[in-house]
């Protein structure tokens, strides 16, 4: 018995027939990859939510340290990388274009905005 052209029933699978299968979607998945966006305001905007997500870690780092100030450069330092650190990570996770984005520092500006903010705020 053949397994490469026999299922388990005993009928033999016609390989022109599973190169013919319909793909209902395969077209369309190719056409979104290839084609660029016809009208750009239809782009997602992923710079806004990557500053939100920057301010929450960067809260997050005050919040374990609460005596870190926009004064210190080593806060300010500390800060940007651990928040840096945190997006990589998640970057790596998500994969696609957001991470590729983030890993290869498309959020750098907002990182450090959110934190100079942060620590400009007074301790809550």
């Amino acid at each position: 018995m053949n397994f490469l052209n026999t299922n388990l029933n005993g009928d033999s699978v016609d390989a022109s027939k599973l190169a013919q299968a319909e793909r209902p979607y395969a077209e369309t998945m190719t056409k979104t990859i290839i084609e660029p966006i016809a009208d750009p305001w239809q782009a997602f905007d992923f710079s806004t939510h990557l500053a939100k997500m920057a301010l929450f870690l960067a809260e997050a780092w005050k919040d374990e340290h609460p005596d870190a100030t926009a004064d210190s450069e080593d806060d300010l330092d500390e800060c940007i990388l651990a928040v840096k650190t945190e997006l990589a990570i998640a970057g790596h996770a998500v994969g696609g274009p957001a991470g590729v984005m983030i890993l290869t520092g498309g959020g750098s500006s907002v990182i450090c905005t959110a934190c100079q903010q942060v620590l400009s705020l007074p301790n809550r």
